[in-house]
């Protein structure tokens, strides 16, 4: 349903705002964040400005760090969907999430400001709403953050990424804490890694079901699964207000093990029902790289995947789904093992 533009806000008026509690409780003073990032895209500027301004590719194409993003309003000096030099403003409220159950969602209301600068450059701005009605239980206020988006020679855009927030990190267990006040959670660069990222699947997408290339379609239908995987992966993993859900504890140990039975909804392409989420947080003396390969490697799967005990582990496809090596989509297949057919 299409979007009604809206009157400028009254600043004077609280109506205009949604009424925030007032009680009195023990607050923690909040932290300031500020990151900048700079990377080279081989997109149109008007695309990236398209997916900020546009919830409907806003929230899918981020999932691995926006849990919600609804638009409450829009003003707008042209029509819904021109960014060609116009001067639109969308009332949104979001969330962002980290990889982890442990991490409680950051949550606001902003609005988003589009302009054309010139001929080969866009600026996008986000201004925090929280910020014209002060309260002391807001423990997460983002401060002016925005987007230079400049064209470049060769079909290159170069986006420069602003993050400037407050936050309160204090609930935040010890084994997530430095992931979450350093730039690896919320920072530029994981914004504009995830972006980089997002751009080269969908790039492979298009390229596959261009009808001039060699590929096959299965290829890009195998493509498309994996990012629906993707995204309900981390759907699962957000503890989103959105997400109906119930968390539980694993162990004694608050900082390690938790699970969440999530109420799935008839939309998200399932039957609706309880879904069983678990997860662990764990610190490991080993980098991420490092990491990465192992649970990547089909060898050594049955080491770390209980489905695969007792069996072997073969790589029947495998399609690149990026620039970086190691990026691409793979179709296992298991056989049981001699050792095991036997008994032994």
């Amino acid at each position: 349903m299409e979007q009604q533009p809206l009157q400028p806000p009254n600043l004077s008026c609280p109506s205009h705002f949604p009424a925030l509690p007032t009680a009195e409780t023990d607050t923690h003073p909040l932290q300031t964040e500020a990151y900048r990032e700079t990377r080279f895209l081989a997109v149109h500027p008007v695309d990236i400005v398209k997916l900020l301004m546009n919830n409907e590719q806003y929230s899918p194409v981020l999932s691995n760090m926006v849990s919600k993003a609804k638009v409450l309003g829009v003003l707008s000096t042209q029509a819904r969907g021109d960014y060609n030099g116009a001067l639109q403003v969308d009332y949104m409220a979001v969330e962002f999430h980290a990889p982890s159950l442990l991490v409680a969602t950051r949550k606001c209301h902003l609005a988003r400001y589009s302009r054309r600068l010139n001929n080969d450059a866009w600026g996008v701005v986000d201004v925090s709403l929280e910020s014209l009605s002060p309260n002391p239980l807001i423990r997460y206020r983002r401060k002016s953050s925005g987007h230079l988006i400049e064209r470049f020679r060769d079909g290159l855009c170069k986006v420069t990424w602003w993050e400037h927030c407050e936050a309160d990190n204090s609930s935040v267990p010890e084994v997530c804490r430095y992931f979450v006040t350093s730039r690896h959670a919320y920072g530029a660069k994981q914004w504009l890694s995830s972006l980089v990222r997002q751009q080269e699947r969908l790039t492979n997408i298009r390229v596959r079901h261009d009808p001039n290339s060699q590929l096959s379609t299965g290829e890009a239908n195998l493509l498309i699964l994996a990012d629906q995987m993707m995204r309900n992966f981390w759907r699962n993993l957000s503890f989103s207000r959105k997400n109906r859900r119930m968390l539980v504890s694993l162990s004694d140990d608050e900082n390690i093990n938790k699970a969440i039975i999530r109420f799935v909804k008839e939309k998200e392409g399932r039957r609706p029902g309880s879904a069983l989420v678990m997860a662990a947080t764990i610190r490991i003396p080993a980098s991420a790289k490092r990491i990465f390969y192992f649970l990547q490697d089909e060898n050594s799967r049955s080491k770390w995947d209980i489905h695969s005990h007792g069996h072997i582990v073969q790589q029947t496809r495998s399609i690149s789904n990026g620039c970086v090596p190691g990026n691409r989509v793979s179709i296992l297949e298991m056989k049981l093992s001699r050792r095991s057919r036997y008994g032994c």
